[in-house]
């Protein structure tokens, strides 16, 4: 427990990424936004490898947490703007991996 609380600790102390803005700022959002879903220890999600466990069960609602603060983290760290195209584009986003592929 006091693990998590210093994790947590560690992790609110981090700068925010940078909005991204377009292809103007594209490159260096997307390596610092994986690094910040690495130290969630999200990178199988990242990289679509994540299997989705039964639901109903202790697994997959961990599984489910981990999908929502990823999602939670790229959505804070993109433009209005473009938050707005994504809504509009009708591609999925309900993962980490679909959400990083339709940026």
């Amino acid at each position: 427990m006091a693990d998590t609380v210093q994790k947590k600790e560690y992790h609110s102390s981090l700068g925010a990424v940078p909005a991204l803005k377009g292809e103007s700022n594209y490159e260096e959002w997307y390596r610092r936004i994986v690094r910040r879903l690495e130290l969630y220890d999200l990178l199988p999600m990242i990289q679509g490898t994540a299997v989705e466990p039964p639901s109903q069960t202790d697994e997959h609602r961990d599984w489910r947490h981990k999908q929502i603060t990823g999602l939670e983290v790229i959505e804070g760290a993109v433009s209005e703007s473009i938050r707005d195209r994504l809504a509009a584009s009708g591609k999925p986003r309900d993962s980490i991996k679909d959400l990083l592929d339709s940026i």
